[in-house]
């Protein structure tokens, strides 16, 4: 009778941001450089738009930034306090 030896493998997820000037070039380079040195580990590569204009001038905009921000905290803090418990 074989046995199957069962590894147990934690996985950590970082998340990056770069950056840049606004060059399609540049975008299409980096993404080809993460694409070859990370492979398969990629989960996710996004293009985000320049908010900051939107930001600075519309106060609904700057209100759910702030909402997202606060919520970001709170989800942070209640996975941080239930991996503390675990271990």
């Amino acid at each position: 009778m074989k046995m199957k030896l069962k590894i147990s493998s934690v996985m950590r997820k970082i998340n990056l941001t770069l950056q840049f000037e606004d060059n399609d070039l540049i975008e299409d380079n980096v993404r080809k450089l993460i694409n070859t040195v990370f492979g398969s580990a990629v989960i996710d590569v996004r293009t985000l738009p320049d908010t900051e204009e939107l930001y600075e001038s519309d106060n609904n905009y700057k209100a759910l930034c702030k909402a997202k921000k606060d919520l970001q905290l709170k989800i942070d803090r209640y996975v941080n306090d239930k991996n503390i418990r675990k271990n």
